[in-house]
């Protein structure tokens, strides 16, 4: 993910601030070595956390996603398998 955002950037698709606004989001930025936490992000996109759908970060996360081509991944919620697998 790390590779086809810094090539998304260079490209233009993606500004800067979107994506260190997502990275923040995702928890790209943090103590864990850089590794994304994906389940406030499928939480907020599933609906189950709609008071984030107006947070700068989540905004820019999606457009990134978007981006990426990640977009229209659709989580299923009735699975036995957890979502941010």
């Amino acid at each position: 993910m790390k590779v086809a955002l810094c090539r998304s950037i260079e490209k233009g698709d993606i500004s800067q601030e979107d994506a260190d606004a997502a990275s923040a989001f995702l928890g790209m930025t943090s103590k864990a070595h850089g590794v994304p936490s994906m389940t406030v992000y499928i939480l907020a996109r599933t609906g189950k956390l709609a008071a984030y759908e107006n947070e700068p970060g989540y905004k820019a996360t999606m457009s990134v996603m978007n981006a990426l081509g990640l977009g229209d991944i659709e989580f299923n919620h009735h699975s036995a398998q957890p979502v941010s697998e």
